[in-house]
């Protein structure tokens, strides 16, 4: 490159450093004065209407409701609810109405806390809420309820309580659902509209008040991600390599936190796909020269405020706290103690902190906001040990925690590379139902109404049911149209994924005639073909047609076949089915075909779930789905014997009692624990403590598979009714002989009573111990968990007043009370 390109680039670096400097001084002072939209959704709260805000993270959602409630709290009448879909962020909600509004006037309601619920607004959990109107705790009557990050409504664990609070909410309580941009609300607000017989309100707000940029790392200095891409397109031949040698390789995540500190650019967060990953960052970055030097000042403000919150700073693991104090860098997890995380929260949302790491459940748990975010993984762990993709809705919320408002005049999401993912095409998806019928919800709203149609009319109200059928009539003609609509579209979209034309595949085919038949697939007719396995993988070989691109599967393919290996049915322009003989072939023929004047329908093997009823010509979502999930669940209640002409029996009432994990389970044990004394009791209450704790913390195979309250989840919660409740895990190849899939139910660790039987020793090293014995990072197991565990374990022993047996209930207050030891009992009360 010439001197005069080269003095071009120069100058435009230095113009990107005066723009980023710019950007980094503080913004005008704002006048506490709120926006329009804001005072819009006011004026609607004013009017009575049920109201959904939808504005984008850190545009203030909450100042709305926090406006409304400074104009209500005067009113002797009013009553607030205000939910959120995780407990941590419902603890941090409480802490901050407290201080702006005063304890008295603020109560708090979570699975382990309950805290002044008389006060005139509540914050809960939304699980906690859902149970006041199952009348498993104290009711509330609130003339308001808030529903915050109502997007959770798709989660597969917390949708369902959220679809069951809403339709259970009274008609004459207001509604108020706060969110991140949500494609569909007009579906949200048809929905609500059709359930709660109300004018629905929607304020949106799309405009950051803090702007957001993307930065990758040039040389040793940042540039604007879009300014780059621009250069990139306009520079010849050797600007254009220039660029690129500065940009270089992927950059290393030392480099990149190492030129946001020099930058003036942190606080940062560094966002992390799993809990390991976090504490080996930490690990790193904690060592000396790992970052360049403290500042004098910040280095005084953090021992400033270690001093001031000692009680919470002595909580955490001594190398975080050296780490803090000499380096500004900090982890976040679930693995610490509560009390340790409150300090670390505390730093956070005060910009304290230099660097924090953590998973993307930091995004969620805690209201604040840093300078700077880095995503430094594409994936997350899921449960049953497989990594997934993070969704455009899970990145925008961590990206959106990137601008202070009223302390940056932008927020930054630092990048290294180009090809790191683009966050202005990053699109959530659509707002879906994740509803299914809970056994709990079920007993207690059959005690309720003791009609089992009465109860499955009920959750027709639900989302789901409006997705899948829509404005559609029941009527036969109305209900094949939409079925075979929903086919239509699958099929269509399934074929596009057929990376070439199925005429390269009949090139390749021999043309001797396979015999075959016909099915019909979304309305087509499409003939079906028979295939050895040694064939169809050869074709598979020699054309570009990628036959396993698309895979169907008849209902119960495997039954009547003398082979052990499953038979596959691939999908191009016609149906393959691959058998190990012709005479297999003319089996599934048989059984499955027909004749080609008759066609079947073949299911979907993608996980769609769908409609099995015989009334139902086309196989499709619909309305019977929704009734046949009911009616499946009622029919093994009464099965199980928790269920008896349309009444809860002895076992069905007592599960009805517990909201937790496991209740059918506890229900059985409890009938046999009121026969016996009080030393079986005890004994019988520790197991309880199996089901407070994930299975795969400190996981113990001998003891899983040797502990006798399995037989029992096996029985009440089996794998193929419940598969949410269950982790299949192992491996096997699809379509190859190995050894079975196991089942292990997530929420049972029998460990757990040992941790138990271990803190109930005396001595005042009780915890110590515990944690000496237990604790190990290696194991997913650490303090944190511990004392989430035990809180868990607390709610189970509260509730056992409900029984009604005062045996049971004395040796259940006199474990709690054994229990209810420091650290236990300084969290609640620093909580």
């Amino acid at each position: 490159m010439g001197s005069r390109g080269q003095q071009s680039q120069d100058d435009n670096l230095q113009r990107q450093r005066n723009w980023l400097e710019g950007l980094l001084e503080p913004p005008v002072r704002e006048d506490g004065v709120l926006d329009p939209w804001q005072r819009e959704a006011v004026d609607q709260l004013r009017q009575g209407r049920h109201l959904i805000v939808d504005a984008v993270t850190t545009s203030g959602k909450t100042r709305v409701v926090e406006e409304y409630l400074r104009e209500q709290l005067g009113n002797t009448t009013f009553r607030l609810i205000y939910t959120s879909p995780v407990k941590a962020l419902s603890n941090d909600k409480y802490r901050e109405f407290k201080e702006l509004f005063g304890p008295g006037a603020i109560g708090l309601m979570t699975g382990d806390f309950k805290e002044n619920l008389l006060a005139p607004v509540v914050v809960a959990t939304l699980e906690s809420y859902r149970n006041t109107l199952l009348g498993l705790e104290p009711g509330l009557a609130p003339a308001i309820v808030v529903f915050d990050e109502y997007q959770f409504l798709s989660e597969r664990e917390r949708g369902r309580a959220w679809e069951e609070a809403v339709i259970l909410t009274p008609d004459e309580t207001q509604l108020v659902f706060l969110s991140a941009s949500v494609p569909n609300v007009e579906d949200f607000v048809t929905w609500l509209r059709r359930i709660k017989r109300r004018e629905v309100a929607v304020v949106q707000n799309e405009i950051r008040p803090v702007p957001l940029h993307s930065l990758v790392l040039a040389g040793s200095q940042f540039v604007d991600k879009r300014w780059l891409l621009q250069q990139l397109e306009r520079s010849p031949g050797r600007s254009r390599e220039q660029l690129l040698g500065l940009i270089g390789s992927p950059r290393t995540l030392q480099d990149m936190l190492a030129a946001a500190v020099r930058s003036a650019l942190h606080p940062v967060i560094v966002y992390r796909g799993a809990r390991g990953d976090v504490k080996r960052d930490f690990d790193y970055f904690r060592r000396p020269n790992a970052l360049p030097n403290l500042e004098e000042h910040e280095r005084q403000r953090l021992e400033t405020e270690a001093g001031r919150q000692e009680r919470l700073f002595v909580h955490l693991p001594r190398q975080l706290r050296e780490a803090i104090l000499s380096a500004g860098v900090a982890y976040h997890s679930s693995g610490l103690n509560p009390l340790g995380k409150l300090f670390i929260e505390s730093l956070l949302k005060q910009g304290a902190l230099r660097v924090c790491f953590g998973t993307m459940g930091l995004s969620l748990g805690i209201n604040f906001s840093v300078r700077s975010v880095i995503v430094a993984d594409r994936r997350r762990p899921e449960s049953g040990g497989h990594w997934v993709t993070y969704t455009p809705a899970e990145l925008i919320q961590m990206a959106g925690r990137a601008g202070r408002r009223g302390i940056d005049r932008s927020g930054f999401l630092l990048q290294d590379g180009l090809d790191s993912f683009d966050l202005w095409a990053q699109h959530p998806g659509a707002c879906a139902s994740a509803f299914s019928l809970s056994v709990n919800s079920l007993l207690n709203l059959l005690g309720r109404y003791q009609n089992e149609l009465q109860v499955l009319d009920l959750f027709q109200r639900s989302f789901g049911y409006r997705e899948r059928l829509g404005e559609h009539t029941l009527q036969s003609e109305m209900h094949e149209r939409e079925c075979n609509s929903i086919l239509e579209t699958r099929l269509d979209e399934l074929q596009a994924r057929a990376v070439d034309s199925a005429s390269d595949l009949r090139r390749e085919r021999p043309q001797r005639d396979r015999g075959g038949g016909m099915v019909r697939l979304g309305g087509r007719d499409l003939p079906v073909r028979f295939g050895r396995e040694h064939l169809v993988n050869g074709l598979r070989r020699q054309s570009r047609l990628q036959l396993l691109d698309v895979k169907f599967e008849p209902l119960e393919l495997d039954q009547g076949f003398r082979g052990k290996r499953p038979f596959r049915v691939f999908k191009t322009e016609e149906v393959w089915i691959v058998a190990r003989n012709r005479r297999e072939f003319q089996t599934f023929l048989r059984d499955h075909v027909r004749s080609e004047d008759e066609p079947v329908q073949l299911e979907c093997s993608d996980g769609s779930r769908v409609c099995r009823s015989r009334t139902c010509k086309v196989r499709g979502r619909c309305e019977v789905l929704i009734r046949h999930e009911g009616v499946v669940l009622l029919a093994h209640l009464r099965r199980i014997g928790a269920i008896a002409d349309q009444q809860l029996s002895d076992l069905g009432l007592l599960a009805s009692l517990f909201p937790q994990n496991g209740s059918l389970l506890i229900a059985d044990r409890l009938l046999e624990a009121i026969k016996v004394g009080p030393s079986e009791q005890r004994r019988i209450l520790i197991q309880f403590a199996s089901l407070c704790l994930d299975y795969h913390k400190g996981f113990r195979e001998e003891l899983y598979r040797r502990n006798p309250l399995l037989g029992g989840l096996l029985t009440y919660y089996p794998p193929a009714l419940f598969p949410d409740y269950w982790e299949q895990r192992g491996r096997r190849r699809a379509g190859r002989p190995g050894p079975p899939m196991k089942a292990y139910y997530r929420e049972f660790n029998p460990l757990a009573p040992l941790v138990v039987e271990k803190f109930l020793e005396k001595g005042d090293q009780a915890w110590t111990r515990l944690r000496d014995q237990f604790v190990n990072p290696e194991e997913y197991l650490e303090e944190g968990d511990l004392v989430h565990f035990f809180l868990k374990y607390f709610d189970i022993l509260r509730s056992m007043r409900r029984v009604g047996d005062p045996g049971l209930t004395a040796v259940a207050l006199e474990l709690y009370r054994s229990l209810w030891r420091p650290p236990l009992c300084d969290l609640v009360q620093e909580l």
